[in-house]
């Protein structure tokens, strides 16, 4: 039996964590934490085998709660979720932990990560693995090359992808068709080398967030 403890402070998250983990076979949680002091008192050594912890989780920022986890001589697998941008997920990969699921994973990614055992290599989600790869495709094209990619028109478009503008939006500005749109979007993602259907805007706004 895997023991788990849950740390949110947002109480549907507990109770919903508390409901599905403990259906799956072999999973048993334990104990439920709100904020940093009641996690660094339920966690020691051996116990529990597996810390699902949220990266807001309030009372002490994540690295300095990790670093206390550590000296009290907690061992176990720690499992980081939350809401990531490119940069957070970034620091995540280096703080030491086990895994990183997205806030909003399917339950199965959560079992599997928890089932997963304490070998190998650091444990991505689906999601959190397209959020590695944008960011790494964003890393890879600086803002000139952006601009030496696209066209004048394509660029403005992106610009306002950028701004969370929809479709509709961009062309009613820009007095051309959605369709027109649609195109000028799809010769954008296949110059930034993106696949999926989201995954222009997605990266269209991260970029925003890490260029400023």
């Amino acid at each position: 039996m895997i023991t788990v403890c849950v740390a949110t402070a947002i109480s549907l998250f507990r109770e919903g964590f508390l409901r599905v983990l403990n259906e799956n076979r072999g999973i048993l949680v334990t104990t439920t934490a709100a904020k940093g002091e009641d996690l660094l008192r339920s966690c020691r050594e051996g116990h529990p085998e597996v810390l699902l912890l949220d990266r807001s989780l309030p009372g002490m920022q994540t690295s300095a709660l990790l670093r206390r986890l550590k000296q009290r001589g907690y061992h176990g697998r720690i499992l980081l979720f939350g809401d990531f941008g490119g940069k957070q997920l970034t620091g995540a990969m280096q703080a030491g932990v086990a895994g990183i699921l997205h806030i909003y994973d399917e339950t199965e990614e959560f079992v599997r990560a928890i089932h997963r055992g304490a070998d190998g290599p650091l444990f991505l989600s689906t999601q959190m693995q397209a959020i590695q790869e944008q960011t790494l495709s964003l890393l890879a094209i600086p803002e000139n090359d952006i601009e030496r990619l696209l066209t004048p028109t394509e660029l403005q478009i992106f610009r306002a992808l950028m701004d969370n503008q929809t479709s509709q939006n961009i062309a009613a500005s820009m007095f051309i068709s959605y369709r027109t749109v649609q195109k000028h979007r799809a010769n954008i993602a296949r110059k930034l080398r993106l696949t999926g259907s989201n995954a222009l805007l997605a990266f269209a706004l991260r970029y925003r967030n890490e260029s400023h």
